[in-house]
């Protein structure tokens, strides 16, 4: 996992994200999944498990159940598949400045061939990368290639109040405010789903799905969202580079 703050005040920016291994005791399908807060608000929040009485819930059944599948995570859904569940997805770059603090997993493995565990389904990479920038922003970046013609959807839940307008959403909560900005693929726009699954599985009131979605390209695309902290930041100081460029520091 990746943690990064702004500071330790209550108003600090915080993001917590997910790399390791789904095999792992209790796991969910979560891979690339992150966390967040900001002027004292979690924004970005995790739902946790589900009712450990029901059917097959540590069996067969497992991963049909919204919070433990990758449909109730806050990262990449590939053709509406679960991830891979013997994928690990390692950390390949940290980096802690004064003004810039960001990590970078590598999720390729958890979209290759997500139904049967390995070899012989869609091949590709698949980059994640989440940086703070200053208290003014945090910038989600997904890098995949190789994944051509399939459909691909971010999301994230969220507890706010979410007003979608095209490629910008404004999200509030306990009096405080953010805005959320689509700024590639050119032609994406916000939409909202709801996040409670059938009964009698847990439901999740008061939460919603903030989703991106499009469809990867030969040559291959991005998906980068960025969540303004600041009203007065301007969103054309924002400079989106590749994953590789991002400075990386030895652990």
């Amino acid at each position: 996992i990746v943690t990064m703050r702004t500071d330790w005040s209550d108003q600090a920016v915080f993001v917590g994200l997910k790399g390791g291994d789904n095999t792992v005791n209790h796991s969910h399908l979560e891979l690339g999944s992150f966390v967040m807060d900001g002027l004292g608000v979690r924004w970005v929040l995790d739902l946790g498990p589900d009712d450990y009485n029901l059917p097959g819930y540590f069996g067969a059944q497992r991963w049909t159940y919204y919070r433990l599948g990758t449909e109730g995570q806050n990262t990449l859904l590939f053709d509406g598949q679960n991830q891979n569940p013997r994928a690990k997805a390692p950390v390949i770059a940290f980096y802690d400045g004064d003004q810039r603090k960001h990590g970078v997993v590598d999720l390729s493995a958890a979209y290759t061939d997500q139904k049967n565990g390995g070899g012989g389904g869609v091949k590709g990479s698949v980059l994640r990368g989440i940086a703070i920038l200053g208290k003014d922003w945090v910038l989600v970046q997904d890098e995949m290639v190789g994944h051509a013609g399939q459909s691909v959807q971010w999301q994230i839940h969220t507890e706010a109040k979410v007003q979608v307008r095209g490629k910008e959403a404004d999200l509030a909560l306990k009096g405080k405010t953010i805005k959320a900005i689509v700024l590639n693929p050119e032609n994406a726009t916000f939409e909202t789903l709801s996040a409670n699954p059938p009964p009698p599985q847990r439901q999740n009131p008061g939460v919603t799905r903030l989703v991106v979605r499009t469809q990867v390209p030969k040559e291959g695309t991005k998906i980068v969202v960025a969540f303004q902290f600041n009203p007065s930041a301007k969103p054309d100081s924002l400079k989106v580079v590749p994953l590789k460029e991002w400075p990386s520091q030895k652990p």
